[in-house]
């Protein structure tokens, strides 16, 4: 069973690589939680910004466990880049393609 210092240092350790990718994340259901319950939660929202070329992902903008949530960072994301890429996906199910977004 890990121990709270464990799980720190993992917490930890995940936030160093993502800033060592250049990866911005807000999220909605922190890692803090995770430690004062000793449950980790599935997060299985990502809302994500997609380079031009549509070849790999620049941002994480999203991840949650809660698909009003995702779908609501998902159109807030869509409004503030217009003519970005924006994806919101179930793992690795597409939901919501900024590019097919209905008017």
């Amino acid at each position: 069973m890990p121990t709270e210092a464990d799980a720190t240092q993992l917490a930890l350790g995940c936030i160093e690589r993502l800033r060592w990718l250049g990866l911005t994340m807000f999220l909605f259901c922190s890692p803090i939680s995770w430690m004062a319950t000793g449950r980790q939660f599935d997060l299985p929202y990502m809302v994500e910004q997609w380079d031009d070329s549509d070849s790999r992902v620049e941002e994480l903008i999203a991840l949650t466990g809660d698909y009003r949530v995702a779908r609501a960072a998902f159109e807030e994301a869509v409004k503030c880049r217009p003519g970005r890429i924006v994806t919101l996906r179930q793992k690795t199910r597409l939901l919501a393609d900024s590019r097919r977004v209905e008017k």
